[in-house]
């Protein structure tokens, strides 16, 4: 029995690292809270072991509160999350965030350029038509 109990352990906790590093990866909040859910399975699971192992029955009521709770966490965010805009379900880089902004710093100066430019009649003209 010390045997099952100790390579599950070790399953288990390979499992929580997992998880703990697509909970610090991410990318969006809603694959973090995945993560979360999962971590709660793992707990879960070594708590699990932990009744099995010590054949304490008093430990049952403690499995259902943190399911629950899991579940009911897993729930109210699903509620409450939005779309994410595309452009935007990642933290960029300092390189990104230059390019970015020097990309968007052109594009204002080009839109300001064709706003100082002088107005064309109609025609194709430069000349204004006074026929008064």
């Amino acid at each position: 029995m010390v045997w099952v109990v100790g390579i599950c352990g070790v399953l288990l906790s390979a499992a929580a690292v997992a998880v703990l590093f697509r909970i610090e990866r991410g990318p969006s909040t809603l694959d973090r809270m995945v993560g979360v859910d999962v971590m709660t399975s793992v707990m879960l699971g070594a708590l699990a072991l932990l009744v099995a192992y010590t054949r304490r029955a008093d430990l049952l009521a403690v499995f259902v509160v943190v399911s629950v709770v899991g579940f009911l966490g897993s729930v109210a965010v699903a509620r409450a999350a939005r779309p994410e805009d595309p452009g935007k379900r990642r933290i960029l880089t300092i390189e990104e965030e230059q390019a970015i902004s020097e990309a968007e710093a052109a594009e204002e100066d080009s839109q300001s350029d064709e706003d100082s430019a002088e107005p064309v009649h109609p025609d194709g003209s430069d000349e204004e038509d006074n026929d008064g």
